[in-house]
């Protein structure tokens, strides 16, 4: 005699399976900033550029709650980096970095605005 599996079973495994191996990712992500180069490992999609690569650093407000995200533009390819993702202190922190390293054309009217008020 077989029993068979309910159907909830069934479409829950793969479920549980996906949530397991996106929180394993999740734990992976690593930004690495040194004096020559920025690294963004451990995602689907990997980021490695010269600090001499940036064309453009832009900021904008997203959500509902406003959360801001910096967008470094290099080559033909951008690297996000989200407020909610690194939390305030080292946010603030990764755009003081940004600011020592590029040369402030390179920053948008938009950041800068934004930048302003997050201090």
């Amino acid at each position: 005699m077989q029993k068979d599996f309910p159907q909830e079973i069934i479409f829950l495994v793969p479920l549980l399976l996906l949530i397991a191996v996106s929180m394993l990712m999740y734990t992976r992500l690593k930004l690495i900033i040194s004096n020559t180069d920025i690294r963004f490992t451990g995602g689907l999609t990997q980021h490695q550029f010269l600090w001499t690569d940036i064309t453009k650093i832009d900021m904008k407000m997203v959500g509902k709650y406003q959360t801001p995200v910096c967008t470094v533009y290099y080559g033909k390819k951008s690297l996000e980096l989200n407020r909610g993702f690194y939390l305030k202190g080292n946010f603030n922190r990764i755009l003081s970095l940004l600011e020592m390293k590029v040369t402030p054309e390179l920053f948008s009217r938009q950041y800068q605005t934004i930048r302003r008020h997050l201090i």
